[in-house]
């Protein structure tokens, strides 16, 4: 039940109200400002989902839904609650989505890219989810008052059903020269540094990688020749002792 043993972690992710999340096996973890671990507690007592789950995501939108995936089932939340309706079948929720997924990294709307969630699965492979314009919350924004009189218009307008889409499977080692090819976890992290408003890292069993995702194809960014031996390593981003 520590977090900083080494053991490579399920899934992380940062909640709508700011606290960043660690599963590992039975148990989670909540960091502080500093990502500093606190006392592990029980993943099935606290968010009733069985344990251990297979990834976890936020949505990068201003909702921020929770999404925790077990098996074929996946459930969402607001912060810690759970939706009414929930768990439902991974497969009608995205897409015909299947297979075994490892992690999961949620990628905002920003200018001409469509908010979407890149999928990791075993074997190397990760598909691309992509919300369409239209399909996104309006949370924020004001309602627009009724008027008190019949309106009537001879111009039709067509309704756009907006369908969001789930491209091909890829094979990692092929198509993205350099990036780690098993993705145990990966989270986004709201960041006032980057114009985006997060930054991206992707875990490859006990390392951790800083993501750029602003390019047709996700790079990782290299590190300084003089950086710091095992500055990568899992238990550095938990800021572990």
């Amino acid at each position: 039940m520590n977090l900083c043993s080494g053991r490579p972690v399920g899934a992380v992710t940062t909640l709508r109200n700011g606290t960043m999340i660690v599963f590992r096996g039975h148990y989670f973890w909540m960091l502080d400002r500093n990502r500093v671990p606190g006392p592990p507690r029980s993943i099935t007592q606290v968010w009733g989902v069985p344990s251990p789950v297979d990834t976890v995501f936020t949505r990068c939108n201003c909702k921020g839904k929770t999404y925790i995936f077990k098996g074929s089932l996946y459930w969402r939340f607001e912060n810690d609650v759970v939706d009414p309706g929930y768990p439902m079948f991974i497969h009608h929720g995205f897409d015909g989505l299947r297979g075994h997924i490892t992690a999961a990294l949620s990628v905002p709307q920003y200018q001409r890219r469509k908010e979407s969630v890149y999928f990791f699965k075993r074997g190397g492979l990760v598909q691309k989810y992509s919300y369409q314009f239209g399909t996104g919350s309006t949370c924020g924004r004001k309602p627009q008052p009724q008027p008190q009189y019949t309106v009537y218009t001879v111009r039709q307008r067509v309704a756009r059903q907006a369908v969001s889409v789930l491209e091909p499977a890829i094979n990692i080692r092929v198509s993205w020269r350099g990036f780690p090819s098993s993705v145990t976890s990966a989270v986004s992290v709201p960041s006032r540094r980057v114009l985006e408003g997060y930054k991206y890292y992707v875990f490859s069993r006990s390392a951790y990688y800083n993501a750029q995702m602003n390019t047709q194809r996700p790079v990782i960014v290299v590190p300084q020749v003089n950086s710091i031996p095992q500055q990568n390593s899992a238990n550095a981003f938990f800021n572990c002792p």
